[in-house]
């Protein structure tokens, strides 16, 4: 099995149940896993937003993770 390195800084808030991961420049990816809620957030702004099922899968998030890498790598 390949294994992936993801270039980014993830904080775990165990209290609010969020992981945050900043990749180059300012931007964020946030996964809520209280409300079951991803956002990607550039410059301070949700450039994009989507609520995730408990069968949203760790390679559908490695996938969308892949994207956000993408846009950083273009900024």
């Amino acid at each position: 099995m390949e294994t992936h390195v993801i270039n980014c800084n993830t904080i775990f808030n165990t209290t609010e149940n969020t992981m945050t991961q900043m990749f180059k420049g300012k931007i964020k990816l946030v996964v809520d896993f209280k409300t079951q809620i991803i956002a990607l957030i550039i410059d301070g702004k949700i450039v994009d937003k989507f609520s995730f099922e408990s069968d949203y899968s760790l390679q559908d998030f490695e996938r969308y993770q892949q994207q956000v890498i993408n846009i950083a790598e273009n900024i």
